[in-house]
């Protein structure tokens, strides 16, 4: 059995960057749990940047970990 990475995110400054192995096996599909307890730290982030007048971090990080809670959504239902 291989086992595979997952995409590391971090924060840098007022952004969250995400960063995939540069080589290898397609990362697995994280549950469902795991994607939206990323979302809640990037909503979070972005809360806390808008709170101190900052500009808020890139929609990016959010909008792809919606692409991959959809994906996984619609697997389960098929």
């Amino acid at each position: 059995m291989q086992v595979t990475q997952a995409p590391r995110r971090k924060v840098v400054g007022s952004r969250v960057k995400c960063s995939r192995p540069a080589s290898g096996p397609t990362p697995r599909m994280r549950g469902v749990e795991t994607i939206d307890a990323e979302l809640r730290l990037v909503a979070a982030l972005r809360r806390a940047a808008r709170e101190r007048g900052g500009p808020l971090p890139s929609i990016d990080v959010a909008d792809a970990l919606l692409d991959e809670r959809r994906e996984l959504t619609e697997r389960v239902r098929n």
